[in-house]
């Protein structure tokens, strides 16, 4: 009995220090160097495929998995968003390369316009012994423009001209005077001017315009008197400041439309100052 007791206690304590060190070795928490090493990779999975951190699968599982929310446990979109927060977004190999349209070198086109002179009416009929007046202040007519960009920039330089016609129609009381008389006004112009451009949409942008206009007026006067009829020209040209403002659409790689007001500003007293509206088509004929 001396022989046995001492053994017997040795034997238990021997199966209760291994109890002990089974249990502590399962709940201890991970090595901190292991859970830094791991915070943020993807969640190492068992051996059947489904996420475990402890149990069946691979080796050291706890370890490899300390610090990361578990797939059942966590949506796929916020675990997608938990590891791959503040890193840049990776180009797909197989989306195609994106190619930068760049503006043509040299762009073409014409349209038609509508042009408005306020002042006509006021500059036509304001004159001694007339009795009736009435002016036709909407004109229309064709436009073409070429506008050039060597350095590819979202700013052109171009030069457009224009024509457009308006009349006026006069009756006279008085002696010496006319009965009645017909004014035609014919108004060419050329203006030179730089564009800018604003993209808005994919194929959309706006764009304005600054320059300067030289108009020449032609003005056939014909006359009617009792006794006879009489024809005249009369005609003026002058420098004129033009601006205006935009929508471009592009409809194919080369071809756009676009929609333009501008003002052109007449001398004082002159009956060209103009609001203008046209619609017209635009060719990149060197892109």
């Amino acid at each position: 009995m001396m022989l046995r007791l001492p053994i017997n206690l040795w034997l238990f304590a021997l199966l209760l220090a291994g109890a002990v060190s089974e249990g502590s070795a399962q709940e201890a928490p991970p090595a901190p160097h292991h859970e830094a090493a791991n915070r943020g990779k993807p969640w190492v999975r068992g051996g059947n495929g489904s996420p475990q951190a402890d149990g069946p699968g691979l080796p050291g599982q706890s370890l490899l998995n300390s610090g990361k929310p578990r797939p059942e446990d966590v949506d796929e979109g916020w675990t997608w968003l938990l590891i791959n927060l503040g890193k840049p977004p990776k180009d797909d190999p197989d989306d195609p390369p994106v190619a930068i349209a760049l503006p043509p070198l040299v762009k073409g086109g014409l349209g038609v316009t509508a042009s408005h002179f306020p002042t006509l009416e006021a500059t036509a009929c304001d004159q001694a012994g007339i009795t009736a007046c009435e002016a036709d202040d909407w004109g229309y007519g064709p436009v073409v423009f070429v506008e050039v960009n060597p350095l590819r920039i979202p700013v052109s330089i171009g030069l457009r001209g224009g024509y457009t016609s308006v009349s006026v129609n006069q009756s006279y009381t008085g002696p010496g005077l006319p009965d009645s008389s017909t004014i035609d006004l014919d108004i060419w112009s050329a203006t030179l001017y730089a564009t800018g451009s604003l993209t808005v949409a994919e194929r959309t942008s706006l764009f304005g315009t600054l320059g300067a206009a030289w108009a020449w007026n032609r003005a056939t006067v014909t006359s009617v008197f009792a006794d006879r009829r009489l024809q005249e020209e009369r005609s003026e040209s002058g420098l004129r400041f033009s601006i205006g403002a935009g929508l471009e659409q592009m409809i194919a790689n080369r071809t756009c439309l676009r929609l333009e007001y501008r003002f052109i500003n007449g001398d004082s007293g002159d009956a060209d100052r103009q609001h203008e509206i046209g619609l017209s088509v635009g060719y990149g004929l060197v892109p």
